[in-house]
């Protein structure tokens, strides 16, 4: 009997890791196994009953893929592009299935460097074959993999997130926004603190206030900034889950520099909570600006401000991007979706 290996290579908590808790849930096949190196993702799929095996080093998680390598009844899902490189080598000739998470910006005229280069023709040499299937999150990383990819199977599945049992408690807090991720240059910190002094300094500041959630390389500098600003409020929470920090807020802010298909914009449309978001990657197909939600230019600071001074001036608009939501949710990115089109896709090209 085929059982089916997922591999999961990172040893950092993210948005790979939870994408495959809710992979492991909605899989409708029992015999699977999950391969980690990561505690939290460990702890969070032994729980739910699910067969984990946690390794200390990358040396060893490799070492027992090589005793894989030969098996027929081993069927392989790699968890991220860059991360499985190494691992996925051992199974060029034998076949699997890749699950990208990011908007893969490589490539075809995205090179700027000698080690840019190479890093392509590594990932054409090891994921380029008939036999590999891959997974992208959205219709503009489809499009850059099926450009840098001529022999592998390209498929899309959108990303799901559903938090829609939290509970809200609207008349006990203020109109409040919220950004809930990595503090680190690539998801916008410095954008977003820039602006956020801007609004400080302003004095049409609609007594704006803000939860900031997440860990990482500018968690200082978000601890000075609230130490700095003397006319908003910004709450700094830390590493929070989703459920606990979108019941806090009315509205989420993602500044990121690049995405693929962020799940905490969909975990907010889930509540139809709407999201001011840069138009990176594929954002704008979860978000229809001035519909569900607002897009902006990254590092456009000014404009994000004017997007949240528009929407703290007018809440009005909010009913109606909660309607939009909840139907974007529904239409296109419920976790019914994503089991339907997992489940069709696997056994299909494994099971």
């Amino acid at each position: 009997m085929k059982e089916l290996i997922i591999i999961s290579p990172s040893s950092v908590y993210g948005g790979g890791e939870s994408y495959i808790i809710t992979l492991v849930e909605v899989l409708t096949t029992r015999n699977l196994r999950v391969l980690c190196l990561n505690d939290m993702l460990y702890d969070k799929l032994t729980s739910l009953g699910a067969k984990c095996e946690l390794f200390k080093s990358k040396k060893d998680l490799f070492l027992r893929l090589v005793k894989y390598a030969f098996s027929p009844n081993k069927k392989l899902v790699f968890n991220g592009l860059p991360e499985s490189r190494l691992f996925a080598a051992l199974f060029i000739m034998k076949g699997f299935l890749l699950i990208t998470h990011s908007s893969e910006s490589w490539g075809q005229g995205n090179d700027r460097s000698l080690r840019d280069k190479l890093r392509t023709r590594i990932n054409k040499f090891v994921y380029d074959k008939k036999s590999t299937s891959i997974i992208a999150v959205c219709e503009y990383a489809k499009l850059n993999l099926s450009s840098n990819f001529k022999k592998a199977n390209v498929y899309k599945i959108y990303n799901t997130g559903d938090i829609s049992g939290i509970t809200f408690r609207e008349n006990e807090r203020d109109f409040t926004f919220g950004f809930m991720g990595r503090l680190c240059t690539e998801k916008g910190i410095d954008s977003l603190i820039e602006m956020l002094r801007i609004l400080d300094s302003s004095k049409s500041n609609c007594n704006l206030k803000f939860v900031i959630a997440g860990d990482g390389p500018k968690q200082k500098n978000i601890e000075d900034l609230i130490n700095e600003l003397t006319t908003i409020s910004v709450s700094y929470v830390g590493f929070t889950a989703p459920e606990a920090f979108f019941s806090q807020i009315d509205c989420y802010i993602l500044p990121s520099l690049t995405e693929g298909c962020p799940i905490a914009i969909i975990e907010a449309m889930s509540v139809g909570i709407p999201t001011i978001a840069t138009n990176v990657g594929g954002v704008s197909e979860l978000i229809t600006h001035k519909e569900n939600g607002f897009l902006f230019e990254p590092l456009d600071v000014k404009a994000m401000s004017d997007c949240i001074l528009e929407i703290a001036s007018n809440k009005s608009i909010i009913s109606e991007f909660k309607v939009n939501c909840l139907n974007a949710h529904r239409l296109n990115f419920s976790k019914e979706i994503f089991s339907n089109s997992y489940n069709g896709l696997i056994s299909k090209k494994l099971l």
